[in-house]
């Protein structure tokens, strides 16, 4: 067997101390690549933290929001659906009103009927009484003055009922009219 020199010792001296470098080199290495590994894994646990945080967040505000949201579209249903009510109770009551008028128009046509037929009776009962052609004429004139001035004043009634009807129709309409133009200026204003 050979014997190891001096020169053989000096030798693998430097290879000893090489290799510890290398391996304190790689344990260097390994503890920079776990440091590393133990930043990112803290990173990533931060960030899912965080993210949580976040989504947890939205979630309590878009739930609180939709329940606003719910609420107030809630109050405008119950809105629409009161002034939608009162809208129909006006038109029920402008119905109700020409109903109305229409009986008395009615009532008024019947007796006008009437009072015209004993008038226009009473007119042939006279003409049959008469002696002269003179008188005839005279009455038949005196008559269809009568009858003319009883038509003016019976269309200037009518007319006059009739305004005030409309009046009375419309008048539940134009409230609901003013009381929607008014919301509406209210709304558009906030």
């Amino acid at each position: 067997m050979a014997t190891a020199t001096k020169s053989d010792v000096k030798a693998a001296k430097p290879r000893k101390a090489k290799a510890a470098i290398v391996e304190t080199q790689a344990i260097q290495g390994d503890n920079t690549m776990t440091d590393t590994v133990k930043d990112i894994q803290e990173t990533m646990t931060k960030a899912a933290s965080e993210a949580t945080e976040k989504a947890t967040s939205f979630a309590q505000n878009a739930g609180v929001k939709i329940k606003e949201a719910l609420g107030k579209s809630g109050e405008t249903a119950k809105e629409v659906f009161e002034f939608s009510k009162a809208n129909a109770e006006a038109v029920v009551e402008s119905g109700k009103i020409a109903a109305k008028a229409a009986q008395q128009v009615t009532e008024h046509n019947v007796s006008l009927a009437r009072k015209n037929w004993e008038t226009g009776s009473a007119h042939v009962k006279a003409l049959a009484a008469v002696k002269s052609p003179t008188d005839f004429l005279k009455l038949q004139a005196d008559f269809t003055k009568a009858q003319a001035d009883a038509a003016v004043s019976e269309f200037s009634k009518a007319t006059e009922f009739a305004t005030k009807l409309f009046g009375e129709i419309v008048a539940p309409l134009q409230n609901r009219y003013a009381v929607a133009s008014e919301q509406v200026k209210t709304r558009f204003a906030a």
